[in-house]
């Protein structure tokens, strides 16, 4: 979201923003893990319990040598859920119709600040910045 609200008020390069968001993420996040773990005076790393793993649904057996698991079935099913979102309901296509011409979708109508920053923020469900874009 923060790099959609960029790229609609201060015109910056998307793909340049997130790469230093992510840069910052993960600086924020190694702080985090040297706070909780080094300075409780634990000074060794935690292993992973079993029950934290998803489960490998006999996958091994189709792709043997691999460490493929459960994940892949949730993987394809985003993916589905998105070709439904993208192609099957009005807010996708007015998202497609952004991205391909911004001109056009302005001249029909569509709100582009706000499919901007809509297709790029997280929690889609919850969007009150409907009425400041």
């Amino acid at each position: 979201m923060i790099a959609g609200l960029l790229h609609v008020y201060f015109k910056v390069n998307i793909v340049i923003s997130t790469i230093l968001l992510n840069y910052i993420g993960m600086h924020l996040v190694n702080l985090l893990i040297r706070k909780t773990i080094y300075d409780s005076g634990k000074n060794q790393a935690k292993l992973t319990p079993e029950h934290a793993y998803l489960p490998g649904m006999e996958l091994n057996r189709l792709f043997p040598d691999s460490s493929v698991n459960g994940g892949f079935f949730i993987a394809v099913g985003i993916a589905v859920l998105i070709y439904i979102l993208l192609y099957k309901t009005t807010k996708g296509y007015e998202m497609v119709a952004g991205g391909m011409n911004p001109f056009a979708t302005l001249l029909s109508g569509m709100p582009i600040k706000k499919n901007a920053v809509f297709s790029m923020s997280p929690s889609h469900d919850r969007f009150p910045w409907s009425d400041v874009l």
